[in-house]
């Protein structure tokens, strides 16, 4: 498997330039002249291949003081995936909204990051769900019989409620109509990320 290197740009001040900040967490040594040459250094140095994870990125580059600073991190995102076509060079890039969003900047620049990173990966409500049901909750013994007494009492008690019994005989205590109003209101969590941590939050008390 290849090299990791996590970089969490939460740690970086809104000035920093994205480039100089992955080249330190790489030790690049960055000169005047075409860059390819010092990724190509580094490339050899990690034989195996590299994995950069890049989070909270859409943070950083949204807090961006001027439009050139901010175009200036968005060149340097294609110059990475750009790099990565051809070498065991895998880049993952947080962010909490589509690369489109995160500020004005020439639709050329976003048409090219999209072709150079064609995969992407979306936290959904099921997610959210899946999370909970196997992260989150604790399941002690006699847990999914309990859970199917209490949803035969449920049915009973509400014949006509449209309830999604499967999801509720999995994440319960958690009720799946709490998920879905979360979801809703998501926006003013932290995304997905938000809606678990104020989920392990209530169930802890």
């Amino acid at each position: 498997p290849p090299e990791v290197r996590a970089l969490s740009m939460l740690n970086y001040p809104a000035t920093a330039r994205l480039e100089e900040t992955v080249a330190r967490a790489l030790d690049i040594e960055l000169g005047d002249g075409d860059r390819r040459a010092a990724w190509a250094r580094c490339m050899t140095r990690h034989p195996r291949g590299l994995l950069l994870v890049i989070d909270e990125l859409s943070e950083f580059l949204r807090s961006k003081p001027d439009r050139r600073q901010f175009s200036e991190d968005i060149r340097f995102l294609q110059f990475l995936g750009e790099l990565g076509q051809d070498r065991r060079l895998f880049v993952i890039a947080a962010v909490q909204e589509a690369i489109e969003q995160l500020g004005d900047f020439d639709r050329v620049y976003y048409r090219k990051i999209k072709d150079r990173f064609p995969l992407v990966l979306r936290l959904s409500a099921t997610h959210v769900r899946d999370l909970i049901a196997h992260g989150v909750l604790i399941k002690g013994r006699g847990y999914a019989e309990a859970v199917q007494e209490v949803a035969r009492h449920v049915r009973e008690a509400l014949p006509g409620a449209p309830i999604d019994f499967g999801a509720l005989c999995s994440i319960y205590p958690i009720h799946p109509a709490t998920l879905e109003l979360l979801e809703e209101v998501r926006d003013r969590f932290s995304q997905a990320r938000g809606v678990v941590d104020f989920v392990t939050r209530q169930l802890a008390g």
